[in-house]
């Protein structure tokens, strides 16, 4: 039901939920109310290689709203990260994100070279996430630290390449050695 609405977003969806919602006024604009019961489920987020679960949780439901506002979710090593807000909606029609994940500790990049041209890896730290806009299009804004575990890969050829990412430095280029700075963290 989720991938529906979402699209290729996730995949792997397991988990129900029962709901006790009210409904009323014309079908072009419907007035709802009331919570849906998930049960315990998973679900993998298609272009990091996460796959995350969660368990019994209540998500609140208005004209504009599907609020998960204290919903846990756990990473495949039991780290948990909490959400805050859900999905926007106007009486059921234009869908998008409005929530944020905070977290001391989780999983959020579990690629391999191949599943993404720019960059792949593990990626494990703390971090405090914003979801923003339509499914089609979200805005995704990103403050994390990485933990030990982190490993990640920029695949460059040459100083020019990097260049054309912006946030790439070469701060040491010899024949033996090529090293780079990325957002002040050093990778060799």
């Amino acid at each position: 039901f989720a991938e529906y609405f979402i699209g290729g977003t996730i995949s792997n969806t397991t988990g129900g939920f029962n709901a006790k919602i009210r409904v009323s006024g014309q079908p072009a604009q419907p007035n709802i109310y009331g919570a849906l019961q998930l049960t315990p489920g998973a679900l993998t987020l298609n272009y990091l290689k996460t796959r995350y679960s969660f368990g019994a949780e209540e998500v609140l439901i208005d004209n504009y709203f599907f609020d998960a506002s204290g919903t846990e979710l756990f990473d495949e090593y039991g780290n948990v990260a909490y959400m805050e807000g859900g999905i926007r909606h106007n009486h059921l029609r234009d869908f998008g994100f409005d929530a944020r994940l905070s977290t001391p500790r989780f999983q959020g990049l579990n690629t391999q070279k191949g599943d993404n041209k720019l960059f792949y890896g593990l990626g494990i730290g703390s971090a405090d996430i914003q979801f923003l806009g339509s499914f089609a299009q979200p805005d995704i804004y990103v403050n994390a630290t990485t933990a030990p575990g982190t490993m990640i890969s920029i695949p460059i050829s040459s100083e020019r390449q990097a260049s054309e990412f912006g946030f790439i430095e070469f701060v040491n280029k010899s024949l033996e050695e090529t090293t780079a700075v990325v957002d002040s963290v050093r990778y060799d």
